[in-house]
């Protein structure tokens, strides 16, 4: 089961070793997310949240891996493949805001609000969470071949859904933008390739002219010759500095598409955490910049 592989996550990072990091990454949550006391009515749940960004999302100090890719590797001479397996399935989680669009017994059909992408979520009971339209954050793994959802949700009250779509809208145009300097610069490339064929093409006129020639026409024309290749490396190293351009802004959208969606998600969290606990407060006060 599912639960069961999440629960055997938080056992590896409740050893001792893990301490300091786990400390640090708390509050790294908490800047975000808010501090949570055991008092609070979603102690439970926004732990479990926590566990799962720090063991799913957040890297260890100085590495580029998750405390799960780290159990993957330490556990590769122990566990059996298909466990193993079990357990790289969770790497692709999506953690998100969603949208609940038709609710069963034992099936809800969700929209991830992000990329608009759509899913069907297998869930015990589904009827007694879910209603039709509820805006949630949740986290969703496809697991033995069906899409499932941890137990840690955060569900924003209905209110407050006008303030997250445009919040949401706003990333994503900042995500397009990104994304058109990106189409912009690929079609520079393509013109300055269409430039460097056509500029080949005179060269090898050129070239065959060259072979009927007599000697004061054929070093003019293998000037010309020159000139042309001259302009055509110089077009051609502007198209490798273009495509390293390309390279580093898709690591930046990428990077930054990441981190702002997961910033946005967690000051949702917090916002609905002030309004659990503060109920005399206007909602409008609370999902607000």
């Amino acid at each position: 089961m599912l639960k069961e592989k999440l629960d055997r996550l938080v056992d590896y990072v409740a050893q001792p070793g893990f301490d300091s990091e786990t400390r640090k990454a708390k509050k790294e949550y908490e800047q975000l997310a808010g501090e949570i006391f055991e008092d609070d009515k979603s102690f439970e749940t926004r732990t479990l949240g926590f566990l799962e960004w720090f063991i799913l999302d957040r890297w260890l100090s100085g590495q580029t891996d998750t405390p799960l890719e780290t159990f993957i590797r330490d556990s590769s001479a122990n566990l059996e493949e298909s466990e193993l397996e079990e357990f790289r399935c969770l790497l692709t989680s999506v953690h998100s805001l969603f949208q609940v669009k038709k609710v069963k017994t034992n099936l809800v059909t969700v929209t991830e609000l992000f990329d608009d992408n759509r899913y069907e979520v297998s869930h015990e009971r589904a009827d007694l969470l879910f209603k039709k339209n509820d805006l949630f954050e949740g986290r969703l793994f496809y697991y033995q071949k069906m899409n499932q959802f941890s137990d840690s949700f955060c569900f924003h009250p209905l209110a407050s859904q006008k303030f997250i779509k445009v919040e949401i809208e706003r990333l994503i145009e900042h995500e397009k933008s990104i994304a058109l300097e990106i189409e912009n610069l690929h079609q520079q490339i393509t013109d300055n390739q269409s430039k460097i064929n056509k500029t080949q093409t005179q060269i090898d006129k050129f070239r065959k002219k060259i072979e009927k020639a007599d000697d004061s026409q054929r070093r003019e024309m293998e000037d010309s010759v020159f000139q042309y290749e001259v302009s055509n490396s110089n077009t051609q190293s502007e198209n490798t500095d273009l495509e390293k351009l390309i390279a580093d802004k898709k690591r930046l959208l990428k990077f930054e598409c990441q981190h702002n969606r997961k910033t946005l998600i967690l000051k949702l969290s917090y916002m609905n955490l002030r309004w659990e606990r503060s109920r005399l407060i206007s909602l409008e006060d609370i999902y607000t910049n």
